[in-house]
């Protein structure tokens, strides 16, 4: 209350006016109304009666005030903050409706009706949702809760409550401007930066939402839901590290929360950290062994850091925990996949996806792993009927046309990829993969003028996709248009600078355009930005192997690349045409055998290791692996020479 003259004028029904009189005066005109003496009295005797724990004693004097000034909504008013004080809400609620009769602007009044009817609306939507039912009683309580606000603009509590209100109604926008103006006047309010940062994130305003957080964490480090969300939050920028960072300060607040250094760990492995996720996922795993999600991100961790033999082993204790599930499955699958085992792939995954009963969606990357195996085996139809099983269970259907056109362009079926990546195109315009792949098909169908133009006017309306600048770039080298193609290479260098691609790309056309001394410069560039970037040490060795130069140095490239890629059946097939062009066919025959299981349908490996077969004495079997490379994917492969070999061989 503020003074006697604004209890005696409020008691009144009155609005008080600018004095005219000396104060005095109009205290005593006042208090000579009848009625107003007597309930001025007992409106004092109520606040006395309050303080002294008598609280029966004063509503009943609240109630005798109301009765001789039948006019205040004041009094009706200050009835409902005792009862709101008492848990009493249906006769807070009665008396707030009355005083909001009398006054419909009171603030008092106003501020009890919209946060019991708030209350009672919040404690609903955690129970059972918010109900369509409820936006009308979500209305009528902001509609009290901004009244309140004008009325009482130093009542923080009542902004926080009209916020929170405002979020449920999913009025983000309103919601963050009276949150905002919260912390305004009272910064470093935590509960207010938490729902501000809902306003922003609900609203798409990630980076302030984020920003509202770090604050609050800055004024608290120990608000755990703060940095829960701001994991989240970081995760959804692609800041790993810092979404590492949060979890882990979340984790320290709840060290029971397992998943907390689970999603730590997920973080970790998404920013490059895959030492620091394994380990973490070690200590895990070591306190709760039989944690599923922990192993499965403790494998993926292993193969990360390139400890196959660990991972899998992890993936298969994954399998023996959930034998019916499809973690320990697809963990394994990874695994057999960087080994490059695509039959060991086909084994792991068909008997999961055989039993598996429960949402399709979850077995799709399952479905499209298997497919690849099944493609990389040269089993297309298995792999086409396997995507199609993929499409069937997708959430978006179009997303899988991607596998489908490339299922078709590896199996030479060039106008049905084209048909496939151009149809799904009219639904996915902004997948540049589906153009690549268009493109692709249609230069291997013979139609490379078509792919150009293709490229060419897609490439110069999309900001100058890389990958798409590329293809287009490689493609002008094969028609001939080395100048041309030389210009997108540098236009890509200028777009991307230090990105490893664009001279390995460069490089590869080069090579392709017999312009070796060029494409030597080229590859060393890409080796000077990524020393281990396997496929410009694959290519460049091989490059040097066909060009019978330096073959110490190209074996040396060659095995660096293995190095990082282990197993690779490209890789392995390069090392052992070195090693043959070396002289030593002896020991590249194991090389080029394990390259050609891996890579059945390969022409050019199978025609190598045909001639390795060939110079040690193995007719038959040379004679099987050329047969085989004419059966194959004919890609960069000379037909006619192999039959002559072929021939010769069969004394034809």
């Amino acid at each position: 209350m503020g003074g006697a003259l604004f209890v005696v004028v409020a008691l009144a029904g009155q609005v008080p006016a600018a004095p005219s009189a000396p104060a005095p005066s109009r205290v005593q005109a006042a208090v000579a109304q009848p009625g107003i003496a007597v309930a001025y009295f007992e409106f004092l005797n109520a606040l006395r009666l309050e303080g002294d724990g008598e609280v029966d004693a004063a509503i009943a004097a609240l109630r005798r005030a109301a009765a001789a000034a039948p006019a205040s909504a004041e009094i009706q008013a200050e009835l409902a903050a005792v009862f709101v004080r008492q848990n009493r809400a249906e006769d807070a609620l009665a008396a707030a409706e009355a005083a909001v009769r009398l006054d419909p602007d009171n603030g008092e009044a106003n501020k009890v009706l919209g946060e019991i009817h708030a209350a009672r609306l919040l404690a609903r939507s955690e129970t059972e949702g918010l109900a369509p039912r409820d936006q009308a009683a979500a209305e009528r309580a902001v509609g009290y809760l901004e009244k309140a606000t004008t009325a009482r603009p130093y009542d923080l509590g009542v902004q926080l409550t009209l916020g929170r209100v405002l979020l449920q109604q999913q009025r983000f926008e309103r919601a963050a401007e009276v949150l905002a103006g919260l912390l305004d006047r009272e910064p470093g309010m935590t509960e207010a930066s938490w729902l501000l940062a809902q306003a922003y994130r609900s609203s798409g305003r990630t980076r302030e939402a984020i920003a509202t957080l770090e604050d609050a964490v800055a004024v608290e480090p120990r608000f755990y839901r703060a940095l829960l969300q701001l994991g989240e939050l970081y995760e959804r920028e692609g800041r790993m590290a810092e979404a590492a960072a949060a979890y882990a300060r979340a984790a320290e607040q709840n060290p029971r929360a397992v998943e907390l250094r689970i999603r730590q760990g997920s973080a970790l492995l998404a920013a490059g950290q895959a030492a620091e996720a394994r380990q973490l996922m070690e200590q895990v795993v070591a306190s709760q062994p039989t944690e599923a999600a922990a192993l499965y991100v403790l494998a993926d961790a292993q193969r990360e850091v390139k400890d196959l033999d660990a991972a899998e082993a992890t993936a298969r204790r994954l399998i023996a925990l959930e034998p019916n599930g499809l973690r320990g499955a697809y963990a394994l699958a990874q695994v057999l996949d960087d080994r490059h085992d695509p039959a060991g792939v086909v084994s792991a995954l068909e008997p999961a996806l055989a039993r598996h009963t429960g949402p399709g969606a979850a077995a799709v990357p399952l479905f499209i792993r298997l497919g690849f195996a099944y493609q990389q085996l040269g089993k297309y139809d298995q792999a086409l009927a396997t995507f199609e099983h993929a499409r069937t269970a997708a959430p978006d259907p179009a997303a899988i046309d991607v596998f489908v056109a490339q299922a078709h362009l590896a199996a030479g079926r060039n106008d049905k990829a084209v048909e496939v990546a151009r149809a799904a195109r009219a639904s996915r315009s902004g997948e540049t993969r589906l153009l690549r792949l268009e493109a692709q098909a249609l230069r291997n169908g013979g139609r490379r003028d078509e792919a150009i133009a293709l490229l060419a006017g897609e490439a110069a309306g999309r900001a100058r996709d890389l990958d798409l600048q590329l293809a287009y770039a490689g493609l002008l080298v094969e028609a001939g248009r080395v100048p041309e193609a030389l210009h997108e290479f540098d236009e890509a260098e200028t777009r991307s600078p230090g990105r490893v691609e664009v001279p390995f790309q460069r490089g590869a056309a080069l090579e392709r355009a017999e312009r070796y001394q060029d494409a030597e410069v080229a590859f060393r560039l890409a080796l000077e930005r990524d020393p281990l970037h396997g496929q410009t040490l694959n290519y460049l060795g091989y490059m040097l192997v066909e060009r019978g130069e330096r073959l110490d140095d190209a074996v040396r490239l060659i095995e660096r690349a293995l190095a990082v890629d282990p197993g690779n059946p490209s890789y392995l097939d390069s090392l052992g045409w070195a090693h043959f062009k070396a002289g030593d066919a002896g020991r590249a025959r194991p090389l080029l055998e394990r390259a050609a299981e891996r890579l059945p349908r390969t022409s050019v490996v199978l025609d190598h290791l045909g001639d390795v077969r060939w110079a040690l004495g193995d007719r038959g079997g040379a004679v099987e692996a050329w047969e085989r490379a004419l059966a194959g994917d004919l890609e960069d492969f000379d037909r006619a020479a192999v039959e002559r070999k072929i021939a010769d061989a069969q004394g034809r």
